[in-house]
């Protein structure tokens, strides 16, 4: 449900324009991929605590924008040489002054960039021209799209591998419809449905999903209780139920998530709810929080089975001990990262 102190004024980000390049390890063999964000420039609200006291109010820049709202065609590219530097060059062999020159040895990358047919861009899959003693090999990242969904906005994401076309999907909390669509739309078969805990509008999917599908609901069972009384909750918010079955899978501490050569992990994290858990992706640097960390926030702990300072060992053990370029998707408004919530959070600094 919602982050702590209640809804103050949304913030806006921007995810596009000169800053959508970024470069990222270089592989074993030396050669760099790069990704390309996608999508025009975008604003998204959230919710942000009448005591913040953190932070230019401007975070949003500093994310990837891989890990919010991001439709549209896979994107690829060429380098062209200019005074010992590349830039990239569209079909047409104009120069895109919009993306910012990158540094890339130019005998790696080679082909052209594709749109979709609504003109917005997404994550690149680069082919790399093999070097004399290499085979030719295609790189392809994976699909991670986050969204709002359902009463109460909760913050659905999909993960998928583009190549074998499994994913898994996180926290449906409602707009069945919507989720089946963009897996569709990615080309994308959800195998597990997982949840970060067992509030109402994290759930109100799940049932018809895994009916459409056959996936399998999983969730830690220190929230089995409030599994158990989904009805209830739906009750006292005034939102009608939809019926889930049990979870087919119980969560344990570290346990590995994984999609096909997608691999992660679930972190038990108690605090907003008796079995809160966020699921890491370090490869991808990325992090689904739900409602135990917000921008500038922390989940409620007054609810039945929250308890504060669960939580703020939580925070303090397993998420600000993680990488702080880590982009945190929380359960509801805009992400956010690491780093920044240590140096910012209202509640809970490093």
């Amino acid at each position: 449900l919602a982050p702590d102190t209640g809804a103050g004024r949304g913030r806006r980000g921007r995810f596009g324009g000169a800053r959508a390049l970024r470069s990222l390890c270089p592989d074993s063999a030396g050669i760099p991929l790069v990704a390309c964000r996608g999508g025009s420039n975008g604003d998204h609200a959230g919710t942000r605590p009448r005591s913040h006291r953190g932070g230019s109010g401007d975070q949003g820049e500093k994310l990837d924008s891989r890990f919010w709202r991001n439709p549209g065609a896979e994107r690829t590219f060429r380098p062209v040489h200019q005074a010992g530097q590349e830039q990239l060059q569209n079909p047409q062999g104009h120069r895109s002054g919009n993306f910012g020159r990158i540094h890339l040895p130019a005998d790696h990358c080679q082909g052209a960039p594709s749109r979709s047919a609504t003109g917005s861009w997404r994550q690149t899959q680069i082919r790399l021209k093999p070097k004399p003693d290499m085979t030719e090999t295609t790189i392809s990242q994976p699909v991670i799209e986050t969204f709002p969904v359902g009463p109460l906005q909760c913050n659905c994401t999909i993960l998928g591998d583009p190549i074998t076309q499994q994913a898994l999907v996180i926290d449906p909390g409602g707009d069945a419809d919507l989720i089946l669509e963009r897996l569709q739309h990615h080309g994308l078969s959800v195998t597990r449905i997982l949840h970060t805990h067992a509030h109402l509008d994290h759930f109100l999917a799940s049932g018809r999903i895994k009916a459409v599908t056959g996936a399998e609901l999983a969730l830690h069972p220190d929230d089995k209780m409030l599994w158990d009384q989904l009805e209830e909750q739906c009750r006292m918010f005034g939102v009608p139920y939809e019926p889930a079955p049990p979870p087919d899978q119980w969560l344990e501490h570290e346990e590995e998530i994984s999609v096909s050569d997608i691999c992660g992990c679930a972190l038990h994290t108690p605090g907003h709810t008796p079995g809160s858990t966020c699921f890491l992706f370090a490869e991808s640097k990325f992090l689904a929080a739900g409602d135990t960390l917000f921008q500038g926030s922390i989940g409620r702990t007054d609810f039945p089975g929250g308890d504060y300072q669960a939580l703020e060992r939580s925070i303090r053990e397993q998420l600000y001990t993680l990488d702080e370029e880590t982009t945190v998707v929380t359960g509801h408004g805009p992400p956010t990262t690491i780093g920044a919530e240590m140096r910012t959070n209202a509640f809970i600094r490093a």
